[in-house]
C-alpha cells in the first residue's frame, strides 16, 4: 500500500467519526454522494448526543490491512458467478477470464454484457457514479429476492477467494485495486466538470475530506435555518379570532 494511505488512515483514527467514515468512502469509492452527506450529518448528530443511537463502527484496521495486502500481491480475476437476481443473468451461467492475454465478450443487446460490467464496478474502483443493477423483472417475485453476485479472483497463482455482492454491499475490499473502464467513464472524463491539477495522490484524498467538510457544514447549517424559521410560525394563530390573529392578517 501507498504508505501515504497508511499514514492518513492511521492519522484519521483519532478524527471525528465522520471524518473516517469520510476517508473509507474515498479510498474505497473515490467519490463522496449526497447520500453520504446526509449520512454523515447523521453522525455528528449522534457524536454529538442529538441523536440516542449507537455510532457506527468504521473498519479503518480491516481497510489499511486490504489495501497493503493488495498492494504487494498480483491479483487477477477469475469469474462472476452465482449471480441472483440482477436484470436478466441467469444464476447458473458463469463468466470466466482467462488467466493471461485478453478475454474478448460479445454478445447481441441485451444479452448481458452490461449487467457483468456493472457488477464489476460496484466489486471493483471505477470513475463515474455506480451503475443500478436492476432487477430480473421477468421474475415476478423479484422485489422479495436479494440482489447478488460472487466475483471470484486469483492471488499470485497461489490463492483463489471470492468477493461477494449483495444488495449493494460487498464482503472484501480486495479487488478495490482493480480499474473497470468503459463507455461511462469515458463520458465521466470527457463531459463532466473536472478540475485539472497535480496534487501528490494522498493530498488528493485530504483534498476531497476538506471538501466533504464543507458539504457537511452548508447541510448543517441550512438545517439550522430551517428550525430557525418554524420559531416563528403563528400560522396557528391565523385561523383564530383573537386580537393578535386580527393584528397579524392586518399586516400587509
Amino acid at each position: 500500500m501507498n504508505n501515504i494511505f497508511s499514514k492518513i488512515i492511521d492519522w484519521v483514527k483519532n478524527k471525528p467519526i465522520f471524518w473516517q467514515q469520510a476517508i473509507y468512502k474515498l479510498l474505497t469509492k473515490n467519490e463522496i454522494t449526497d447520500n453520504d452527506i446526509e449520512e454523515f450529518v447523521k453522525t455528528c448528530k449522534i457524536e454529538i448526543g442529538l441523536l440516542k443511537e449507537d455510532a457506527p463502527i468504521v473498519e479503518l484496521e480491516d481497510l489499511k490491512n486490504s489495501l497493503s495486502k493488495s498492494s504487494t500481491s498480483n491479483i487477477t480475476l477469475s469469474k462472476i458467478k452465482n449471480v441472483q437476481n440482477i436484470k436478466a443473468l441467469k444464476s447458473e451461467e458463469e463468466l470466466s477470464f482467462e488467466d493471461k492475454g485478453i478475454t474478448v465478450i460479445y454478445g447481441d443487446n441485451g444479452s448481458g454484457k452490461s449487467s457483468y460490467t456493472g457488477i464489476l464496478k460496484h466489486v471493483c474502483k471505477t470513475r463515474g457514479s455506480l451503475p443500478s443493477l436492476g432487477r430480473n423483472i421477468y421474475n415476478n417475485e423479484s422485489h422479495n429476492i436479494s440482489q447478488s453476485a460472487e466475483v471470484e479472483y486469483n492471488i499470485d497463482n497461489t490463492e483463489i477467494k471470492t468477493v461477494r455482492f449483495e444488495n449493494g454491499s460487498i464482503s472484501s475490499l480486495d479487488l478495490k485495486v482493480i480499474d473497470v473502464f468503459d463507455t461511462y467513464s469515458a463520458h465521466h472524463y470527457i463531459e463532466d466538470e473536472d478540475e485539472i491539477a497535480f496534487l501528490p495522490i494522498g493530498l488528493i484524498v485530504l483534498e476531497k475530506l476538506a471538501k466533504c467538510c464543507q458539504r457537511v457544514e452548508a447541510k448543517i447549517h441550512q438545517e439550522i435555518g430551517d428550525y430557525e424559521q418554524q420559531r416563528y410560525d403563528y400560522s396557528h394563530l391565523i385561523n383564530t379570532e383573537t386580537e393578535v390573529a386580527k393584528f397579524l392578517n392586518s399586516i400587509n
